[in-house]
């Protein structure tokens, strides 16, 4: 096992620690939260973003039940995981994920939150291994949606992705820039929470400004994804209970407005589904609601 290290935050912040992990070949940072020993959830964030996401939400757990364990790596080129030459596939996240949870979780049944990319990967992973995963809370893990990226020709799916680096991270002034570029995008999103978020995503630049923890090439869209036939065929074999939360503001409902029926359609294949739906929630509505997200997450793994 790597190093080990505190991760202290503020007094109105649950403490976290860190642990390093060697895994498929780069050294991947795994944060953790609440007492180890305990059952276990794990966390699996999104796109562009890192593991210091789910502190809200687990803030809000931890003050009604303390007797959990959390998990929550930041994937390859994200947040304090090591980039991994060349980029990393949206397909090997999964391969990193399966290393991550036999490390902590070789056997016991598996309790999974994940948002958005993670949530993605997460319904894969709760397929290929439906007799390990018992309860999955899916924060809006909806792709392919209508009119995305995925639902253009394979041709240009591939051809974009060999085109190559999405270009230079944007970098901000100040932490302050970016925590208004967060509110003015989550306009409920606290100020306080906001400045956290920047505080542990930000890195300084040479430049003397502040850029995000995401590598340029770990920002690569997959080339290929499964087609929405093979999305069904994959939710089908899901045996897991599995909580779908969406928010009413969220690009993602904006995506599958004017199709309802591919969305109920979608749905309809988890075997065990309930839904939440946030009124007024962004895509990022464990930032936003936390409180909500964790009342219905303890309701679901009660099942």
């Amino acid at each position: 096992m790597g190093g080990v290290h505190a991760a202290g935050v503020a007094n109105t912040f649950s403490p976290s620690w860190s642990e390093y992990l060697p895994i498929r070949g780069v050294n991947y940072h795994i944060r953790q939260w609440g007492r180890a020993g305990a059952p276990k959830v794990f966390l699996f964030h999104g796109w562009m973003d890192s593991s210091v996401t789910w502190q809200f939400v687990v803030d809000e757990i931890l003050a009604k039940d303390s007797n959990w364990h959390f998990i929550a790596p930041d994937w390859s080129g994200y947040g304090h995981s090591e980039p991994r030459p060349g980029g990393s596939m949206f397909i090997g996240f999964l391969g990193d994920m399966e290393q991550v949870i036999r490390h902590y979780a070789p056997t016991e049944t598996l309790k999974i939150i994940a948002h958005s990319m993670g949530a993605n990967l997460s319904s894969i992973y709760a397929s290929a291994r439906a007799e390990r995963v018992s309860h999955f809370v899916n924060l809006e893990g909806l792709a392919p949606m209508p009119g995305g990226e995925f639902g253009k020709p394979l041709h240009y799916q591939v051809a974009r992705w060999l085109n190559g680096s999405r270009g230079r991270t944007r970098a901000y002034s100040s932490r302050e820039a970016f925590v208004e570029r967060l509110t003015q995008q989550n306009p409920r999103l606290s100020q306080t929470r906001a400045a956290f978020l920047a505080e542990h995503f930000l890195q300084a630049d040479e430049e003397g400004g502040f850029v995000p923890r995401a590598e340029v090439e770990a920002r690569q869209v997959a080339p290929i994804y499964p087609h929405p036939e093979q999305v069904k065929e994959l939710l089908r074999h899901i045996s897991a209970k599995v909580l779908v939360v969406r928010g009413t503001d969220s690009f993602v409902s904006e995506c599958f407005a004017g199709h309802d029926d591919v969305l109920a359609e979608r749905l309809a294949c988890y075997q065990h589904r309930s839904d939440l739906v946030l009124q007024g929630a962004s895509h990022n509505m464990h930032q936003e609601f936390p409180a909500e997200v964790a009342q219905a997450s303890l309701a679901l793994f009660a099942r």
